[in-house]
């Protein structure tokens, strides 16, 4: 999938499932935790690298859920890149549900959603 940005070039990312198995973790957050997300949610996603630093070629940032529809997801980027110098928190993306690779809810432990539950 191509994320649009403020950026003057689109940024791919990774779907949750090809991350972990790209990089030998068996961790992706539950499917029904990744469909119940809602703004103000935080989620983690892989954004793609043309060059590969630190090993990667991806980096994982946190970006905040602002509005969805359906399976497809609006956020703002809220981490500092460490080597993708053409993102910047603020920006806005879009994103899909199958590219969540981790979830962190507001005031968790009153939320299951992260959980799966």
């Amino acid at each position: 999938m191509v994320l649009i940005t403020r950026s003057s070039r689109p940024h791919r990312i990774d779907t949750a499932q090809a991350y972990a198995r790209d990089h030998g973790t068996t961790f992706t957050p539950h499917p029904e935790a990744r469909k119940r997300l809602k703004p103000g949610y935080f989620v983690k996603l892989a954004f793609l690298s043309e060059v590969v630093q630190n090993n990667t070629d991806n980096e994982r940032l946190w970006v905040e859920v602002t509005g969805s529809n359906g399976d497809l997801f609006t956020g703002v980027i809220r981490s500092s890149p460490a080597f993708l110098k053409d993102l910047f928190p603020g920006e806005t993306v879009l994103f899909a549900v199958e590219h969540v690779c981790d979830i962190s809810v507001p005031n968790q432990k009153n939320d299951t959603a992260a959980r799966g539950a």
